[in-house]
């Protein structure tokens, strides 16, 4: 006890409260994203899903406002980083926009690493979820590329993952 004593015997009283200012710490987080892509991308999905939590009348004009710069900006072939492709299909997953799975398809056979991203915004999307599973006579319609299980099952065949292709194609597309 005598030597802790001796180490803090510069201060008496309390120990000293030592406040970080918020600001100086999304200085250093700027920082660090600007230095790694991935932190990047994960603090803007992180920023993305705060302001998806704020209140809804801010989500749904956030939702319009981004839905058809997002489908532009995918559209755009100029994009040499995957990580920035793969940030807006994320985008788009978590705000349940609407992206045409042709696109998505495209754009992963563009950019390999967002094949991933791609499978997770087709798997969460309405238009892929069971009740809208089609009947047997609809089945031959839903062979075009436009299908969303057949976008999900060309982004499996991207990935050589063919158990998976297989499984979704005869589940869902044949008869």
């Amino acid at each position: 006890k005598s030597k802790i004593y001796l180490s803090r015997s510069y201060f008496q009283g309390d120990v000293p409260f030592i406040e970080i200012k918020q600001s100086d710490l999304i200085q250093l987080l700027q920082q660090a994203t600007y230095q790694d892509s991935q932190l990047c991308q994960i603090v803007i999905l992180e920023f993305v899903d705060v302001v998806l939590k704020k209140n809804n009348e801010y989500q749904t004009n956030f939702i319009k406002l981004l839905q058809q710069p997002l489908v532009n900006a995918l559209n755009l072939d100029s994009f040499q980083s995957p990580m920035v492709v793969s940030t807006l299909v994320s985008i788009a997953r978590k705000m349940n926009l609407d992206v045409d799975s042709r696109l998505l398809v495209a754009v992963c056979r563009n950019h390999s690493q967002c094949i991933y991203d791609g499978i997770l915004k087709l798997e969460d999307s309405e238009s892929i979820s069971e009740e809208e599973r089609p009947a047997k006579a609809e089945k031959r319609k839903l062979s075009t590329p436009q299908s969303t299980w057949q976008s999900l099952s060309m982004l499996y065949s991207l990935l050589e993952e063919s158990d998976m292709e297989i499984g979704v194609y005869e589940k869902y597309l044949t008869a």
